[in-house]
Protein backbone atom coordinates (compact mmCIF):
# COMPACT_ATOMS: atom_id res chain seq x y z
CA UNK A 1 0.00 0.00 0.00
CA UNK A 2 1.70 3.38 -0.96
CA UNK A 3 1.61 6.62 0.77
CA UNK A 4 -0.71 8.04 -2.43
CA UNK A 5 -3.49 5.43 -1.65
CA UNK A 6 -3.92 6.70 1.59
CA UNK A 7 -3.74 9.91 0.75
CA UNK A 8 -6.34 9.59 -1.50
CA UNK A 9 -9.17 8.12 1.59
CA UNK A 10 -7.84 4.53 0.90
CA UNK A 11 -8.11 2.39 4.22
CA UNK A 12 -4.84 0.02 4.04
CA UNK A 13 -6.58 -2.92 6.01
CA UNK A 14 -10.37 -3.48 4.12
CA UNK A 15 -8.94 -1.06 1.03
CA UNK A 16 -12.51 1.19 1.39
CA UNK A 17 -12.55 5.08 0.36
CA UNK A 18 -14.58 5.73 3.21
CA UNK A 19 -11.87 6.87 5.52
CA UNK A 20 -13.34 9.33 8.06
CA UNK A 21 -11.69 13.33 9.14
CA UNK A 22 -8.39 12.80 10.60
CA UNK A 23 -8.50 12.27 14.20
CA UNK A 24 -6.06 15.16 15.71
CA UNK A 25 -5.34 13.85 19.50
CA UNK A 26 -3.19 16.07 21.80
CA UNK A 27 -0.43 13.52 22.64
CA UNK A 28 3.04 14.54 22.81
CA UNK A 29 4.33 11.70 21.05
CA UNK A 30 1.99 11.99 18.02
CA UNK A 31 5.04 13.90 16.46
CA UNK A 32 3.37 15.68 13.58
CA UNK A 33 1.04 12.57 12.93
CA UNK A 34 -3.10 12.33 12.46
CA UNK A 35 -5.00 9.44 13.12
CA UNK A 36 -7.96 8.24 10.16
CA UNK A 37 -10.56 5.75 11.18
CA UNK A 38 -12.49 3.71 8.61
CA UNK A 39 -16.21 4.01 8.09
CA UNK A 40 -16.31 0.17 6.85
CA UNK A 41 -13.79 -1.76 8.90
CA UNK A 42 -13.48 0.67 12.07
CA UNK A 43 -9.72 0.37 12.09
CA UNK A 44 -7.42 3.62 12.68
CA UNK A 45 -4.64 4.53 11.00
CA UNK A 46 -2.18 7.50 10.74
CA UNK A 47 -0.56 9.73 8.13
CA UNK A 48 1.57 10.25 7.39
CA UNK A 49 2.52 6.28 6.78
CA UNK A 50 5.65 6.69 8.32
CA UNK A 51 7.27 3.91 10.23
CA UNK A 52 9.97 4.10 13.26
CA UNK A 53 12.88 2.77 12.21
CA UNK A 54 15.55 -0.02 13.53
CA UNK A 55 16.65 1.98 16.16
CA UNK A 56 13.54 2.42 17.85
CA UNK A 57 13.37 -0.91 19.08
CA UNK A 58 15.46 -2.99 21.07
CA UNK A 59 15.61 -6.25 23.08
CA UNK A 60 14.19 -4.76 25.70
CA UNK A 61 10.48 -6.04 25.73
CA UNK A 62 8.51 -8.26 27.28
CA UNK A 63 10.52 -11.54 28.17
CA UNK A 64 7.04 -13.65 27.79
CA UNK A 65 3.74 -12.74 25.91
CA UNK A 66 0.17 -14.47 26.81
CA UNK A 67 0.33 -15.75 23.32
CA UNK A 68 3.84 -17.32 23.57
CA UNK A 69 2.04 -20.62 25.35
CA UNK A 70 -1.16 -19.98 23.26
CA UNK A 71 0.79 -20.46 19.61
CA UNK A 72 3.23 -23.20 21.50
CA UNK A 73 0.25 -25.27 22.71
CA UNK A 74 -1.23 -24.68 18.95
CA UNK A 75 1.83 -25.83 17.06
CA UNK A 76 1.83 -28.93 19.29
CA UNK A 77 -1.38 -29.73 18.21
CA UNK A 78 -0.81 -29.81 15.04
CA UNK A 79 1.25 -31.74 15.32
CA UNK A 80 4.04 -29.07 14.32
CA UNK A 81 8.21 -29.94 15.00
CA UNK A 82 10.23 -27.86 13.22
CA UNK A 83 10.41 -25.16 10.41
CA UNK A 84 8.67 -22.50 12.50
CA UNK A 85 9.87 -19.01 11.58
CA UNK A 86 9.41 -15.77 13.69
CA UNK A 87 9.50 -12.87 11.83
CA UNK A 88 10.34 -9.62 14.18
CA UNK A 89 11.71 -12.00 16.61
CA UNK A 90 13.12 -9.39 18.77
CA UNK A 91 15.87 -11.43 21.46
CA UNK A 92 14.44 -14.32 20.60
CA UNK A 93 12.04 -15.12 22.95
CA UNK A 94 9.80 -16.80 21.37
CA UNK A 95 12.11 -18.83 19.62
CA UNK A 96 13.32 -19.87 22.75
CA UNK A 97 9.62 -20.76 23.78
CA UNK A 98 9.78 -23.33 20.66
CA UNK A 99 12.94 -24.95 21.67
CA UNK A 100 11.91 -25.82 25.45
CA UNK A 101 8.91 -27.30 23.52
CA UNK A 102 10.75 -29.21 21.57
CA UNK A 103 10.08 -27.11 18.15
CA UNK A 104 12.91 -25.90 16.20
CA UNK A 105 12.43 -22.54 15.51
CA UNK A 106 14.19 -19.45 13.41
CA UNK A 107 14.02 -15.96 14.58
CA UNK A 108 14.33 -12.81 11.95
CA UNK A 109 14.81 -9.24 12.90
CA UNK A 110 15.63 -6.17 11.45
CA UNK A 111 17.52 -4.78 14.77
CA UNK A 112 21.22 -6.04 14.76
CA UNK A 113 21.30 -5.39 18.75
CA UNK A 114 18.28 -8.16 19.38
CA UNK A 115 19.84 -10.38 16.92
CA UNK A 116 23.56 -10.08 18.70
CA UNK A 117 21.13 -10.91 22.45
CA UNK A 118 19.71 -13.79 20.93
CA UNK A 119 22.92 -15.52 19.57
CA UNK A 120 24.31 -15.09 22.86
CA UNK A 121 21.45 -17.78 23.90
CA UNK A 122 22.18 -20.12 21.57
CA UNK A 123 19.45 -19.31 19.39
CA UNK A 124 19.10 -19.66 15.17
CA UNK A 125 18.43 -15.64 14.95
CA UNK A 126 19.30 -13.82 12.19
CA UNK A 127 19.12 -10.05 11.10
CA UNK A 128 17.68 -10.54 7.53
CA UNK A 129 14.55 -9.34 5.84
CA UNK A 130 11.32 -11.56 5.31
CA UNK A 131 11.57 -10.57 1.55
CA UNK A 132 15.56 -11.60 1.37
CA UNK A 133 14.29 -15.18 2.31
CA UNK A 134 14.58 -17.29 -0.83
CA UNK A 135 11.15 -17.90 -2.33
CA UNK A 136 11.46 -21.70 -2.73
CA UNK A 137 11.94 -21.87 1.21
CA UNK A 138 8.92 -23.74 3.55
CA UNK A 139 7.74 -23.19 6.88
CA UNK A 140 5.78 -25.25 8.79
CA UNK A 141 4.37 -21.92 10.43
CA UNK A 142 5.33 -18.37 10.62
CA UNK A 143 4.43 -16.30 13.69
CA UNK A 144 4.63 -12.13 13.69
CA UNK A 145 3.62 -11.11 16.91
CA UNK A 146 3.06 -7.09 17.64
CA UNK A 147 4.79 -6.52 14.54
CA UNK A 148 1.95 -5.77 11.62
CA UNK A 149 1.01 -2.60 14.10
CA UNK A 150 4.21 -0.99 12.91
CA UNK A 151 4.37 -1.50 9.62
CA UNK A 152 3.47 1.52 6.08
CA UNK A 153 2.24 -1.44 4.59
CA UNK A 154 0.53 -5.10 6.74
CA UNK A 155 -0.72 -6.59 3.35
CA UNK A 156 2.95 -6.51 2.28
CA UNK A 157 3.77 -8.73 5.47
CA UNK A 158 1.01 -11.25 4.73
CA UNK A 159 1.86 -11.56 0.96
CA UNK A 160 5.63 -12.76 2.14
CA UNK A 161 4.86 -14.82 5.04
CA UNK A 162 2.40 -16.60 2.81
CA UNK A 163 4.81 -17.02 0.01
CA UNK A 164 7.13 -19.07 2.66
CA UNK A 165 4.12 -20.92 3.97
CA UNK A 166 4.09 -25.00 3.37
CA UNK A 167 1.37 -26.37 2.67
CA UNK A 168 -1.50 -26.92 5.34
CA UNK A 169 0.67 -24.66 7.81
CA UNK A 170 0.04 -21.82 9.43
CA UNK A 171 0.20 -17.79 10.15
CA UNK A 172 0.19 -16.70 13.92
CA UNK A 173 -0.35 -12.46 14.12
CA UNK A 174 -0.51 -10.54 17.29
CA UNK A 175 -1.40 -7.14 17.95
CA UNK A 176 -3.22 -4.85 20.34
CA UNK A 177 -7.00 -5.33 21.39
CA UNK A 178 -8.10 -2.37 19.52
CA UNK A 179 -11.48 -3.22 21.47
CA UNK A 180 -9.51 -3.35 25.42
CA UNK A 181 -11.11 -1.84 28.14
CA UNK A 182 -8.04 0.32 28.87
CA UNK A 183 -8.54 2.40 26.09
CA UNK A 184 -11.10 3.67 27.55
CA UNK A 185 -9.76 5.72 29.80
CA UNK A 186 -6.29 5.28 29.42
CA UNK A 187 -3.95 7.19 27.24
CA UNK A 188 -1.72 4.46 25.73
CA UNK A 189 1.26 6.38 24.40
CA UNK A 190 2.84 3.27 22.63
CA UNK A 191 -0.17 2.99 21.01
CA UNK A 192 0.33 6.11 18.72
CA UNK A 193 2.94 6.95 16.16
CA UNK A 194 5.72 6.53 15.35
CA UNK A 195 5.81 2.94 17.57
CA UNK A 196 2.40 1.95 15.58
CA UNK A 197 0.46 3.19 12.77
CA UNK A 198 -2.27 0.81 12.40
CA UNK A 199 -4.87 -0.17 14.55
CA UNK A 200 -6.67 -3.17 13.14
CA UNK A 201 -9.97 -4.26 14.14
CA UNK A 202 -11.35 -7.38 13.71
CA UNK A 203 -13.36 -6.77 10.39
CA UNK A 204 -10.27 -5.22 9.17
CA UNK A 205 -7.83 -8.32 9.67
CA UNK A 206 -10.41 -10.17 7.89
CA UNK A 207 -10.46 -8.15 5.01
CA UNK A 208 -6.54 -7.76 5.09
CA UNK A 209 -6.24 -11.52 5.32
CA UNK A 210 -8.50 -12.12 2.20
CA UNK A 211 -6.40 -9.32 -0.07
CA UNK A 212 -3.30 -11.54 0.61
CA UNK A 213 -5.10 -14.86 -0.10
CA UNK A 214 -5.70 -16.25 3.74
CA UNK A 215 -8.59 -16.67 6.25
CA UNK A 216 -8.76 -16.20 8.96
CA UNK A 217 -9.41 -19.47 10.89
CA UNK A 218 -9.41 -18.83 14.63
CA UNK A 219 -9.28 -15.41 16.81
CA UNK A 220 -8.69 -15.26 20.83
CA UNK A 221 -8.00 -11.99 23.16
CA UNK A 222 -5.87 -12.10 26.00
CA UNK A 223 -7.95 -12.21 29.06
CA UNK A 224 -8.05 -8.86 30.75
CA UNK A 225 -5.90 -7.76 33.30
CA UNK A 226 -6.04 -4.26 34.58
CA UNK A 227 -3.05 -3.45 36.44
CA UNK A 228 -5.28 -0.61 38.72
CA UNK A 229 -1.76 1.20 40.38
CA UNK A 230 -0.32 1.56 36.66
CA UNK A 231 -4.01 2.63 35.36
CA UNK A 232 -3.79 5.21 38.26
CA UNK A 233 -0.80 6.92 37.80
CA UNK A 234 -1.50 6.95 33.86
CA UNK A 235 -4.73 8.78 34.12
CA UNK A 236 -2.90 11.21 36.67
CA UNK A 237 -0.53 12.34 34.13
CA UNK A 238 -3.27 12.40 31.87
CA UNK A 239 -5.62 14.82 34.26
CA UNK A 240 -2.28 17.01 34.59
CA UNK A 241 -1.62 17.09 31.08
CA UNK A 242 -5.10 18.14 30.10
CA UNK A 243 -5.05 20.92 32.83
CA UNK A 244 -1.76 22.28 31.40
CA UNK A 245 -0.19 21.38 34.91
CA UNK A 246 2.21 18.59 33.59
CA UNK A 247 5.12 21.25 33.22
CA UNK A 248 4.53 23.23 36.12
CA UNK A 249 4.06 20.31 38.81
CA UNK A 250 7.31 18.35 37.47
CA UNK A 251 9.60 21.80 38.86
CA UNK A 252 7.26 22.00 41.95
CA UNK A 253 9.41 19.56 44.41
CA UNK A 254 7.15 18.58 47.41
CA UNK A 255 4.13 20.33 45.97
CA UNK A 256 4.39 18.25 42.58
CA UNK A 257 3.47 14.88 44.99
CA UNK A 258 0.84 16.84 46.96
CA UNK A 259 -0.81 17.38 43.47
CA UNK A 260 -0.24 14.12 42.88
CA UNK A 261 -1.61 13.07 45.52
CA UNK A 262 -4.74 15.00 45.77
CA UNK A 263 -5.61 14.02 41.77
CA UNK A 264 -5.01 10.50 42.43
CA UNK A 265 -7.50 10.06 44.79
CA UNK A 266 -9.82 12.06 42.68
CA UNK A 267 -9.42 9.86 39.63
CA UNK A 268 -8.69 6.56 41.42
CA UNK A 269 -12.76 5.95 42.23
CA UNK A 270 -13.07 6.37 38.09
CA UNK A 271 -10.26 4.62 37.60
CA UNK A 272 -11.95 1.36 39.43
CA UNK A 273 -15.37 1.88 38.65
CA UNK A 274 -14.81 2.24 34.56
CA UNK A 275 -12.46 -1.25 35.30
CA UNK A 276 -15.30 -3.04 36.97
CA UNK A 277 -17.63 -1.59 34.29
CA UNK A 278 -15.62 -3.29 31.40
CA UNK A 279 -14.37 -6.41 33.52
CA UNK A 280 -15.99 -8.52 31.17
CA UNK A 281 -13.68 -7.12 28.06
CA UNK A 282 -11.10 -8.26 26.77
CA UNK A 283 -7.20 -8.00 27.23
CA UNK A 284 -4.07 -6.32 25.77
CA UNK A 285 -3.48 -8.41 22.68
CA UNK A 286 -5.26 -10.24 19.98
CA UNK A 287 -4.33 -13.81 18.42
CA UNK A 288 -4.96 -14.62 15.33
CA UNK A 289 -4.34 -17.74 13.05
CA UNK A 290 -4.27 -17.71 9.24
CA UNK A 291 -4.69 -19.91 6.63
CA UNK A 292 -4.33 -19.70 3.11
CA UNK A 293 -7.89 -19.49 1.65
CA UNK A 294 -8.49 -23.64 -0.49
CA UNK A 295 -8.30 -23.59 -4.34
Amino acid sequence: MSQASIENDCCPMCFSASMGPRIVRPVARLNGYSLRACRDCHSVTAWPRTAAGAEHYHHEMPVLRWEFSEVANSLKSDGVKDRVLDVGCGDGSFVQVLKDNGIAGVGLDFNAENIEVARQRGLDCRCVDLRDLPRDDRFSALTAFHVIEHLEDPKALLISMKDLLADGGAIYLSFPNVKRAALRYLRDEADYPPNHLNRISYEGMKHLAQSAGLDVVSFSCEPRDVDLKKATSLAVNRVLEAAGLRTWVKAGGLRNYAIKAVVSGLVQPFVMWTSLRHGSEPGYTSLYKLQRIAD
